[in-house]
């Protein structure tokens, strides 16, 4: 086989990281209100949002202590702190963060968070999300104090860990609420080697962590190049030819309509760097 061929790999979440900096041109290509800056020196790349309220970075060159290639933010103004952040690790399929960072600005038929009745902050994505795995068929793991779900071949779990109370006031009522931080983990089953790991703090909205789960819950397949495909990953996949016409990117083959209140994407525009710091989400205490 051609070493340049591509394939469809089957399930996607199996499929290693594919070409992350290919996925990052098509996310801005799809969106281009979003502009693009470089750290002067750095190995990354950061899309922001039009709104300057959202951030997609990519690492090209991972830290080899914690190896987090994308990290996605959200702020609570342009130069306030930091609502919630999610990070996904170098083995991680481009397509999984690639789905939490379109669940930004779009929505997907097929996948309704409605229906579970999702609340609008991060605070119920306990509830929220474990409902939704309990519904698609994934059983309680054993996880020492974290709850956990795993799916049916077991290549991936899902845990959510409590974090420290913190008093909440909807409506002026003041109610005990724990912040739920979420870990994923998949990869080839029966064994906890080649996984790859995306974690989300906590007070990522449930929506986002859905968008995430969804990749695994109806995996689609991923395109890759045959070198793309890690040699330790191949023996778990199905592969196939893919037809040059189709798109690189799982996530982005789905078809999906922008959400009404963004309109049509407007010519990307200079702007000057969010000043958000990269380190974990503010939490609300007592």
């Amino acid at each position: 086989m051609d070493p340049d061929d591509r394939v469809h790999a089957i399930p996607g979440y199996l499929a290693g990281p594919g070409d992350p900096d290919a996925a990052l041109e098509q996310f801005l290509s799809d969106h281009a209100a979003w502009s693009r800056y470089r750290p002067a020196g750095g190995d990354t790349t950061v899309l922001v949002s039009d709104d300057l309220l959202f951030r997609v970075q990519l690492d090209h060159e991972p830290d080899l202590n914690d190896q987090i290639r994308w990290t996605i933010v959200e702020g609570a103004s342009p130069v306030g702190d930091l609502v919630w952040r999610a990070t996904f690790d170098a083995a991680t399929p481009h397509e999984i963060p690639m789905a939490v960072a379109r669940a930004l600005t779009a929505t997907f038929h097929g996948f309704d968070p409605t229906r579970l009745h999702v609340a609008s902050d991060g605070y119920a994505s306990k509830q929220t999300v474990g409902e939704y795995l309990r519904n698609e068929g994934w059983s309680v793991a054993d996880d020492g104090d974290a709850m956990a779900f795993r799916n049916l071949d077991g290549s991936a779990v899902l845990s959510q860990h409590d974090l420290a109370p913190f008093l909440d006031e909807p409506g002026g009522e003041a109610t005990w609420n724990f912040a739920t931080a979420t870990d994923l983990h998949a990869g080839p089953p029966s064994t906890s080697e080649h996984h790859w790991h995306a974690a989300f703090s906590a007070s990522a909205p449930a929506y986002r962590v859905l968008a995430a789960l969804h990749e695994l819950i109806e995996p689609m397949p991923a395109k890759r190049r045959s070198t793309e495909l890690p040699q330790t990953l191949r023996e778990h996949v199905t592969t196939q030819p893919a037809p040059t016409a189709l798109r690189s990117s799982a996530a982005s083959r789905r078809t999906i309509e922008t959400s009404p209140a963004l309109g049509s994407p407007a010519e990307a525009s200079s702007v000057t760097p969010p000043t958000m710091p990269p380190g974990p989400a503010t939490q609300r205490h007592s």
